[in-house]
């Protein structure tokens, strides 16, 4: 679990990562090898991740 303030960063090993940034998958990030994704808190929470 993130706190507020934290981040996680994430360094693809593969050759498709696929990232999605909310329920609807309409703002998905496809990342390949090496590529590195930084992740922290939103203003607001999601209600829920599949």
């Amino acid at each position: 679990m993130l706190e507020a303030g934290e981040t996680l960063r994430i360094t693809v090993a593969s050759d498709q990562l696929v990232v999605f940034g909310d329920r609807t998958g309409e703002d998905r990030l496809t990342a390949s090898w090496g590529q590195e994704i930084t992740v922290q808190l939103g203003l607001r929470p999601l209600v829920r991740v599949v």
